[in-house]
């Protein structure tokens, strides 16, 4: 399994926090108090090693595609995976998941761009449970692509490059190389989340 995770900002002009806009009332609507101890506990992780540098996350891009990947896990996997995205069940976390894509999805402004795109490409052939298949086309808006990794390196990860480059305005280019697959390849799931509008300071 390879995950894939982008997350593009294209800049902007900075405006105060009295400035009541649709990208501040998104911030505040896509919180609950789990997924806020969610984003706190990653960013506490991420500045252990870049303590000197500025930080630019996304903790709704980062929960969503690991809950995808943990809706296809069980046992302890499934268990550790519950507990780092700090909700009880999976039940809880889909939901939480499905409300931050679909609020993404529908935050069109013409103050803000936002886009979340998730996408798996598989390999040919391979078996994937269609309680899966149906559980991320429904929940977490994605879907699925097969693709040749095995024998046709070059092709498939062009296939994946060009979804990325069309997700990211063309921003972000030759993600991956055909050295990125191997035979032993048989899933990546990509996870995309693009922004463009005005910084809140």
């Amino acid at each position: 399994l390879i995950i894939v995770l982008l997350l593009r900002s294209n800049g902007g002009d900075c405006y105060s926090t009295n400035d009541n806009s649709d990208a501040l009332r998104i911030t505040q609507s896509s919180t609950d108090g789990d997924f806020e101890q969610f984003g706190w506990n990653l960013y506490r992780e991420l500045i252990k090693s870049t303590s000197t540098e500025n930080i630019f996350f996304s903790p709704a891009s980062i929960s969503v595609v690991l809950s995808m990947t943990a809706a296809g896990a069980n046992g302890t996997t499934l268990k550790e995976m519950l507990t780092t995205l700090n909700v009880s069940t999976i039940n809880d976390m889909t939901v939480r998941a499905h409300k931050i894509a679909s609020i993404i999805e529908s935050s069109d402004s013409n103050e803000i761009k936002l886009k979340l795109a998730n996408k798996i490409f598989i390999q040919m052939h391979f078996n994937i449970s269609q309680t899966y298949k149906s559980l991320l086309e429904q929940e977490y808006l994605s879907s699925i692509t097969s693709v040749d990794y095995k024998t046709r390196p070059v092709e498939a990860t062009s296939q994946i490059n060009q979804w990325v480059e069309k997700q990211t305005n063309n921003l972000i280019k030759g993600l991956l190389s055909p050295h990125d697959v191997t035979s032993a390849t048989k899933l990546i799931l990509v996870n995309c989340i693009y922004f463009k509008g005005k910084n809140i300071f």
